[in-house]
């Protein structure tokens, strides 16, 4: 019997006063129309589609470079990042990955499909050009620098990684302040009485 691809739903607003419920509900009623296993739901509250680094953003990548997930679905592309290059990243990670990308509002981005597919690899081939652009210029900044006989090292410690938190851009996870609760359930979902995925709300981890 064929498993039901394990699906994990990525939702985004940008400030604390809005809500990421209609994206979430959207993204569930096409769980069931397709038969998904929605495994979790990661939500990043009052957080900047221009940040590549975002709290549940990152619970969600390190879910995909573990292998438990099998397609990602967000409601607008959008919802993923505003940087071009940022968003070409994340779905050459995917593919890399082999985890599929859905975006519910965007047709052409549908990796379950075959011009979805089709569509996704042709961004995959940008992201490679990109890096293939970074490595050129890095090498030769290098080359040039070497050649003035001032190599610059970063000081140590200092990374350009910020440190995973447990809320958004300093602000409260969603919910009135409380720390985020995750839903736990399995078996089929239903729109009255379904147990819910597991949700990640703000970085914090679905438990």
């Amino acid at each position: 019997m064929t498993r039901s691809p394990r699906v994990a739903a990525y939702c985004r607003v940008s400030t604390l006063d809005q809500n990421a419920d209609i994206q979430v509900e959207a993204i569930r009623r096409a769980a069931r129309e397709r038969g998904w296993n929605l495994v979790a739901e990661y939500v990043d509250a009052g957080v900047s589609g221009g940040r590549d680094r975002r709290p549940a953003l990152d619970a969600l990548l390190e879910q995909v470079e573990r292998h438990q997930v099998d397609v990602v679905v967000v409601a607008r592309l959008d919802r993923l990042g505003r940087s071009l290059a940022h968003v070409l990243r994340l779905l050459d990670l995917f593919s890399r990955h082999g985890v599929q990308f859905v975006s519910l509002a965007d047709a052409g981005l549908d990796g379950t499909s075959a011009v979805g597919r089709m569509t996704l690899q042709l961004c995959a081939v940008f992201a490679e050009f990109e890096r293939s652009l970074l490595r050129e210029r890095t090498v030769a900044g290098f080359a040039a620098a070497r050649a003035r006989g001032a190599v610059s090292v970063a000081p140590a410690g200092n990374s350009t990684c910020a440190p995973r938190t447990s809320s958004s851009a300093g602000a409260q996870p969603a919910g009135g302040g409380d720390h985020a609760r995750a839903a736990q359930g399995h078996g089929e979902r239903s729109r009255e009485s379904a147990p819910r995925a597991p949700r990640c709300v703000s970085g914090t981890p679905p438990g």
